[in-house]
């Protein structure tokens, strides 16, 4: 631990060597810097709180793995002291290249707390937060997890192997508790008791003491292998490049998954029989006597007091600030506590947010430090909305899983109902997920800004693509609801179970459609082709016994060619198009007439708006700007604004 001097005297030399400080609310700041900025504010609780320190720490990380993403080593991390409005805060900043391969200058900030937790929690905090959130994880998982976000509440599922999850938590931190008190009681009264009471002997029979000296002895030592060989794993998952869908990666963490699963069952075994040979005569002693470790008793009594005290702290260090935050029993206790945390990180967002240099403002939170930040951004805006569109959502067992369409169209079954003539799954020819999802996104962002006319707050949007896709089944799970069967998809409406929902082939190879299933689309074609017959047929819904009428019309059009289908469809009020390729789908009458085809001056192409507005018509902007198009005009806007110097040349750069 370093003492308050040391911090004053480093932090001091720290400023010596770095200078001034920047002031970034000068109007110098608002020009354009010579390549673009990104800020990155991390919110933590984390470390002595020597300026610079966390920060270098932090900054070296993304270096490292900006670097091993781009393929080109970032080095020459600086620090700086800045100046933001009335707000002197430190910064660290490197160099690297985005994924085009353009210089990008990052900016690292930092939000901390330490000073203002340290010495304020204990370990009875801790440990009571930790047991009670433990306990009403289990009583409570069934349930769905509820939580305010963004100005309204959002539900979250729990995970199958959550209350396994949290009833080993619960032991292992119960056992340790077990122990803790253990190794004090013996500790103790070996090492005490002769002190204060002379010659006495002590409480505990010398056999239960050298047993409890060996089951502990042996306790520790499997806790330093087992931690020991986590940290090689640890050490060994850093030098692994590129670790996304990596099997190296991911057999170090099932190796590590499998070390911490074993350690559990082991730390409740000890506790367990600890406290029997304590408080009991159930175990018999003579069990675990282990000679060696008898001879070395104050040794292991050492170590193990060593260890308990290190544990201690470590858990006051890690989740005090975690406790006193979150925990809603002693919302009045540390209600300061918590205040202090709030303001510190809300003020250092506030400055960083109001630097006009940066492109984007990436906000990181270790432990706490994700609720912070999320408090921080609320409290900033609380009208926010938010809208995130994934794969499979922020909760489920797929959270985490990636995905794109394809996929997505899958699992969500549709592609069991997309048949070919081979009666085998076929790849729609567009990406529906990806647009249905968008369409989604942009129909919940609305209704969440409509919303927040009325209450001035505004909301989380968490979107699914694979719910998306469920939801848009909504035809086709007639079967499945009520009967528990896979639909037959020649057999059902819209996936060729009905005569007027059907592809048909003409005589040039070419194909149309019949698109309307109504009665009178019905009628209308089956007595012009003096077939009323078979009206009867598509009268009882879709299903095999509309074969008849399918190949009937398969016979009638098959001796047409598409024009001459079209000509005679034409004629009759029936549902009906031709299958058009691409390009013929651009030169089709329709599309010309309403202007959907729209040329920039260079004669490209382009689809026009499809949302028309009658009183506001939208404005078609084509003409995308070459690089350094706007220069000049900017320049000369800077120039009169009188942030810039009037010299051209000093503006541009």
């Amino acid at each position: 631990m370093l003492l308050k001097k040391d911090l004053h005297e480093r932090s001091a030399a720290i400023e010596r060597s770095v200078g001034a400080p920047v002031n970034l609310s000068a109007p110098a700041a608002g020009i354009a810097p010579a390549k673009p900025r990104v800020a990155v504010f991390v919110a933590h609780g984390m470390g002595q709180q020597v300026p610079f320190e966390t920060l270098d720490n932090i900054a070296e990380g993304l270096a490292r793995a900006a670097g091993r993403h781009s393929g080109t080593p970032v080095a020459g991390i600086r620090a700086r002291t800045v100046q933001i409005d009335d707000i002197k805060t430190q910064r660290t900043e490197f160099d690297m290249k985005d994924a085009a391969g353009a210089d990008v200058e990052v900016h690292v900030y930092e939000a901390y707390w330490a000073p203002f937790t340290e010495g304020q929690i204990n370990l009875r905090d801790v440990m009571s937060f930790l047991i009670r959130a433990g306990l009403n994880g289990l009583l409570n998982c069934g349930s769905t997890f509820q939580r305010w976000l963004f100005g309204g509440v959002v539900s979250f599922g729990k995970q199958k192997s959550s209350a396994l999850m949290l009833a080993a938590t619960l032991a292992a931190v119960l056992s340790l508790a077990v122990l803790n008190a253990v190794i004090a009681l013996a500790a103790g009264d070996r090492l005490l008791n002769p002190v204060l009471h002379g010659n006495n002997p002590t409480v505990i029979p010398p056999a239960t003491f050298d047993a409890l000296t060996s089951l502990t002895g042996a306790y520790l030592l499997g806790s330093l292998l087992v931690g020991g060989v986590l940290a090689a794993l640890y050490y060994g998952k850093r030098s692994i490049k590129s670790p996304s869908n990596n099997k190296s990666w991911q057999a170090v963490n099932a190796c590590a998954e499998v070390l911490l699963w074993a350690w559990v069952p082991f730390t409740i075994a000890t506790a367990v029989i600890a406290a029997l040979l304590l408080g009991t005569h159930v175990f018999p002693p003579e069990l675990l006597h282990c000679r060696w470790l008898s001879k070395v008793w104050m040794l292991v009594w050492g170590a193990l007091l060593v260890a308990s005290w290190f544990i201690r702290g470590v858990l006051v260090q890690y989740m005090g600030d975690v406790a006193a935050y979150v925990s809603a029993h002693w919302l009045d206790r540390f209600n300061d506590l918590r205040r202090k945390i709030k303001d510190a990180a809300f003020k250092q967002a506030k400055a960083v947010y109001s630097v006009p240099d940066y492109q984007c403002i990436a906000m990181v939170g270790h432990s706490l430090g994700s609720v912070i930040t999320y408090d921080t951004l609320n409290a900033r805006n609380p009208r926010l909305v938010y809208c995130s569109i994934s794969a499979f959502g922020h909760e489920g067992t797929y959270r985490n899983r990636p995905a794109h369409d394809l996929a997505l169209e899958a699992m969500s079954g549709v592609l069991s109902m997309t048949l070919g003539n081979d009666n085998k799954p076929a790849i729609p020819g567009i990406p529906i997920a990806d647009q249905l999802s968008a369409l989604q996104g942009l129909a919940a962002v609305l209704m969440a800004l409509y919303r927040r006319e009325s209450t001035g707050r505004g909301d989380y949007i968490d979107i699914a693509m694979h719910d998306t896709m469920l939801a848009a089944c909504g035809n086709l799970f007639g079967p499945v609801m009520a009967e528990g069967r896979q639909p037959i998809a020649k057999h059902e409406r819209s996936t060729g179970g009905s005569a007027f929902y059907q592809l048909y082939e003409t005589c040039d190879g070419r194909q149309i459609v019949l698109a309307g299933q109504e009665t009178k689309f019905v009628s209308n074609l089956l007595n012009a082709l003096a077939r009323p017959d078979l009206i009867t047929f598509c009268l009882r819904g879709p299903g095999p016994h509309q074969q008849p009428v399918i190949d009937f019309l398969k016979s009638t059009f098959g001796r047409m060619s598409a024009d001459e289908a079209l000509t005679f469809l034409s004629g009759l009020d029936v549902c009906f198009g031709r299958v058009n390729t691409l390009p013929e789908a651009l030169e089709d009458e329709n599309v010309q007439a309403r202007g959907m085809i729209l040329r920039d001056d260079a004669g490209r192409r382009h689809i026009a708006p499809v949302i028309r507005f009658r009183d506001e018509p939208s404005e078609s902007k084509l003409d995308a700007p070459l690089l350094g198009a706007h220069t000049d005009e900017i320049v000369e806007r800077v120039r009169r604004s009188g942030v810039a110097p009037a010299g051209r040349s000093s503006a541009r750069q």
